[in-house]
């Protein structure tokens, strides 16, 4: 079978989780195909999206941090295009507390040249929009506590309808914009 973007759409999945799901293996070494593959790439790469999406533009450019970040992720894509542990260099980033929001935005910005994976989003959502979706999230949690399984359904088809998609994970549920609202 041949996998095509439009299959791929067809699936539900974002193309770009395929490409995601490439860019964690080597490309000397034989690409495992499966769909648990696939999701598994795609929830990682929601989840990676909305987290830089939580990050929230702040302070000047710190030129020091910047550099150090992007020397260590042209080293490591500079070792036989190895994206797997330039991938690992955007967790690091991620993770480190001492690079203030602004220096971590342009970095990903930079990084996302390389990677085409779209982490920072063009569509930023308004802060009613995001209450407005929090809250729908937090309705359709207690309908489930309540066991109103009909209730929390028509939250989810409702938000859907607008364009957004819930994605229940152990830490709870996230969501991913599919269209402009």
């Amino acid at each position: 079978a041949i996998l095509t973007i439009s299959s791929l759409i067809k699936m539900g999945y974002d193309p770009l989780a395929f490409r995601f799901m490439c860019l964690n293996s080597h490309y000397r070494k034989q690409l495992v195909y499966s769909e648990s593959n696939l999701k598994q790439a795609s929830d990682t790469l929601n989840k990676l999206r909305n987290k830089i999406s939580n990050i929230l533009a702040d302070g000047d450019i710190d030129e020091n941090k910047f550099k150090i970040y992007n020397d260590k992720f042209i080293k490591e894509i500079s070792q036989d295009l190895n994206t797997a542990n330039a991938l690992s260099v955007l967790y690091e980033l991620l993770k480190d507390n001492d690079v203030n929001s602004n220096t971590k935005l342009k970095l990903i910005s930079e990084f996302d040249k390389v990677f085409s994976l779209n982490l920072i989003s063009k569509n930023e959502i308004d802060d009613s929009l995001k209450e407005y979706i929090e809250s729908k999230i937090e309705e359709r949690k207690q309908a489930k506590i309540n066991k109103d399984f009909d209730k929390a359904d028509s939250i989810r088809e409702e938000l859907l309808s607008r364009g957004i998609e819930l994605k229940d994970t152990r830490e709870g549920t996230t969501y991913i914009i599919k269209k402009e609202v």
